[in-house]
């Protein structure tokens, strides 16, 4: 082989010999792609609850005095002060006998006056048509036969055989059975049309005024038997047996077991709420509704002050307590708090077809253990798993749920 063959035959070895390194170097150094696996969820509007969030101050529910309509005389004492009563318990008793008699008599008046209304509203009978015809027909007999009387009075005097003053009595007797006549006459045709609507209105007036009274007497006799109006505890009984107590004057005097929660909100939050709205305070545990709303604001801190009542509560006067009141109902996108991320600004990272894309989001409401936001959409793909170890427009493989 000639010296220039050699030559050509190394540098071909080389060449092959450099080619074969390269590709080996190429192959170590070559960097390996790892796909990260995620967990998706599907993101949907959520109907929630929409809320003013407050702090409130516990008070005392106030007394409640309780007193008789009527004056009556005690007869008996069901309770003493720091007995503990439910809502309608016996408290105390009038004595009944008065109240009684004057409720009887008021429900007789009552009946009396129903029959006479329910009897002009059916109109005159058969019977009375018949006896006001029968009345007419012997007035005009005794009117006929007094009429006889006098044209016979007339020529006895003419003759001279009566005096005038015997006469004049002959012609008084006419005219008094005319008018007996003309009576007769006026109730049989009444008889006939039946109740006038004065009448009427007459007759039912007077049954409503019966009514209204007994009512009114059986009001009272009910009244006489003092209750509990809510639950409570007896705070002071004012009087003792066959004490005579006065209307109106207090009697017993109950606290409820209510307590109350006072709370100052701004006047535009006012107009949201309602008398006997839900209000909810402590972590949701204990329920209540808004019973009074001021219309005044408080000239310290200019916040309007409500009222809400809560049951079975007990917490302490004084306390300062968290408070929330339902408005109304809305729907949005709700996501879990640990899914959300901060470089500076808040986002979130979504699923979109195989790749993380970065999404800013802004917090409204947190609601439990999740959070209310704004900027994402119903049907995103939340990225909910190993949110830390992600970057924006990285490579990743969804995992089966």
């Amino acid at each position: 082989m000639s010296k220039k063959n050699r030559v050509i035959l190394t540098l071909i070895i080389l060449g092959a010999l450099g080619l074969t390194v390269f590709k080996v170097t190429c192959q170590v150094d070559a960097p390996i792609v790892v796909v990260k696996p995620v967990t998706v969820k599907k993101l949907a509007m959520t109907n929630y609850d929409v809320s003013l969030n407050y702090v409130g101050r516990v008070e005392s529910s106030s007394l409640k005095k309780l007193s008789f309509k009527s004056t009556g005389k005690v007869e008996s004492i069901k309770v003493a002060v720091g007995d503990r009563v439910n809502a309608g318990d016996q408290l105390m008793i009038l004595d009944q006998e008065d109240l009684i008699f004057a409720k009887n008599a008021a429900e007789n008046q009552m009946k009396v006056a129903l029959a006479q209304y329910e009897k002009v509203l059916k109109g005159t009978s058969s019977e009375e048509l018949k006896n006001a015809k029968s009345n007419v027909e012997k007035a005009q007999e005794i009117y006929n036969d007094a009429q006889k009387q006098l044209d016979h009075g007339k020529l006895l005097y003419e003759s001279g055989g009566i005096s005038k003053d015997a006469l004049d009595q002959l012609t008084l007797n006419l005219n008094l059975q005319a008018k007996n006549l003309d009576q007769a006459e006026q109730l049989y045709q009444k008889a006939k049309r039946g109740a006038e609507p004065e009448d009427v209105a007459m007759a039912q007036a007077n049954y409503l005024m019966a009514k209204t009274d007994f009512e009114s007497k059986q009001s009272l006799l009910e009244d006489a038997v003092l209750r509990a109006p809510v639950s409570g505890t007896i705070v002071s009984i004012l009087y003792e047996a066959d004490e005579t107590v006065p209307a109106g004057y207090p009697a017993v005097v109950i606290r409820e077991d209510s307590q109350i929660i006072k709370v100052g909100v701004t006047g535009e939050d006012l107009k949201k709420i309602k008398l006997g709205q839900e209000f909810l305070c402590t972590d949701l545990a204990l329920k209540g509704s808004i019973t009074r709303l001021a219309e005044v604001p408080d000239a310290s801190t200019h916040l309007y002050e409500i009222e809400a009542t809560l049951k079975n509560s007990d917490l302490l006067i004084g306390e300062i307590v968290e408070c929330r009141l339902l408005i109304g109902e809305a729907s949005g996108v709700i996501i879990p708090i640990e899914s959300i991320l901060n470089d500076g600004e808040d986002f979130v990272f979504l699923y979109e077809e195989g790749y993380v894309t970065r999404q800013v989001v802004h917090k409204s409401e947190i609601i439990g253990n999740q959070i209310l936001v704004s900027g994402l959409n119903a049907g995103d793909l939340l990225i909910s798993k190993n949110i830390n170890q992600l970057k924006d427009g990285e490579l990743v493989s969804l995992m089966e749920q």
